[in-house]
């Protein structure tokens, strides 16, 4: 059995990233301004709340996985830009 590939597992984030943000700001009225009143940036729901959580865990275990094997993906360089 082959490892999973990183590239399938980033590509899958990008996708369900890119959906649920075109549901939240064309589809659903979170960020209609004639519907909500208040600030935009302070507008939130349970699913922004949770693709936040996925995004930022993906980013968290993307870094543990470079600085655990660290150097043969690419050393100092790769892991500079990974940080940027």
């Amino acid at each position: 059995m082959l490892p999973p590939s990183g590239r399938a597992f980033s590509t899958f984030h990008a996708l369900v990233a890119a959906a649920i943000s075109f549901y939240l700001v064309v589809i659903s009225d979170l960020f209609n301004e004639d519907v909500n009143n208040g600030v935009i940036i302070d507008r939130k729901s349970w699913l922004s709340d949770a693709m936040f959580g996925v995004s930022i865990g993906y980013f968290l275990i993307d870094l543990a996985m470079i600085l655990w094997y660290f150097p043969s993906l690419g050393g100092k360089e790769y892991v500079s830009i990974t940080l940027v």
